[in-house]
C-alpha cells in the first residue's frame, strides 16, 4: 500500500510540473527608434577669382597660379606670367561657400578639377583652356572643426559642424595652370564642390 501511495504522489508531482511549464508565457514591450538627419545643402557666396595676370613670355613654358588663404595670388614663374593690378581689375578672392546640415555631425568637403575657358573660345583649341587643381579648403573655426586636414591626393577635408550650429561658411582655393603658348583673354569656367556626411 505504501508503495502505491508513493508512486501515485510521484506521478502527480511530475504531471503538475509538466503542465506548469506548458502554460508559461511572457510578453515584453521593446523600444523602436530612428534618427532623421537633415540633408546637407551648399550655396556659393563668392566666386573664385584669380584677378589679372600678365603674359610676359609663355612661348617656352607657362606657370602655376595659386590663390592662398588670404586671397593672395602668386605665380610659380613670374618671368613668364606675372600677377598684376591693372586699371579696372577684379580683386582676387577665394571661393566662399555656405553649408547647412545637422549640428555635431562629420562631413567631407571635396573639390573636383574644373576648366576655365575664354569667352566665346573654341573649346577644342587646347591653348584656350586652363585647368584648376589642388583644391584646399579653410573653415570658420567658430562653426566648423577640422577632423582630417586637407588631402592633396583627394582634394578633400573632413570637418564637423559645431553642436549648436546648422550653418557654416568655408573657403575654396586652388591652383590654375597657365600653359605654354596660352592666349590672352577673359577666362570663365566652373569647378565642383561636394559635401557628404561621413
Amino acid at each position: 500500500m505504501n508503495k502505491i501511495k508513493k508512486l501515485f504522489i510521484l506521478t502527480l508531482i511530475v504531471g503538475f510540473t509538466i503542465n506548469a511549464s506548458g502554460q508559461s508565457d511572457e510578453v515584453t514591450t521593446n523600444s523602436a527608434k530612428a534618427r532623421l538627419v537633415a540633408g546637407l545643402t551648399l550655396a556659393n557666396e563668392t566666386d573664385l577669382q584669380f584677378g589679372d595676370l600678365l603674359l610676359l613670355d609663355v612661348s617656352s613654358a607657362g606657370a602655376e597660379i595659386t590663390i592662398g588663404a588670404t586671397d593672395l595670388v602668386t605665380s610659380s614663374a613670374p618671368s613668364n606670367v606675372k600677377v598684376v593690378e591693372l586699371l579696372g581689375f577684379t580683386e582676387p578672392s577665394r571661393g566662399k561657400l555656405t553649408v547647412t546640415g545637422e549640428p555635431g555631425l562629420n562631413f567631407t568637403i571635396t573639390g573636383s578639377a574644373g576648366n576655365l575657358v575664354t569667352d566665346g573660345a573654341v573649346i577644342s583649341h587646347l591653348t584656350k583652356s586652363m585647368q584648376l587643381t589642388d583644391f584646399d579648403f579653410t573653415v570658420d573655426s567658430s562653426t566648423l572643426t577640422v577632423v582630417t586636414a586637407n588631402s592633396d591626393s583627394t582634394d578633400s577635408v573632413k570637418v564637423k559642424l559645431a553642436a549648436a550650429t546648422s550653418t557654416a561658411e568655408f573657403y575654396a582655393t586652388a591652383t590654375m595652370t597657365v600653359k605654354q603658348n596660352q592666349v590672352s583673354g577673359v577666362y570663365v569656367g566652373t569647378y565642383t564642390v561636394k559635401v557628404e556626411y561621413e
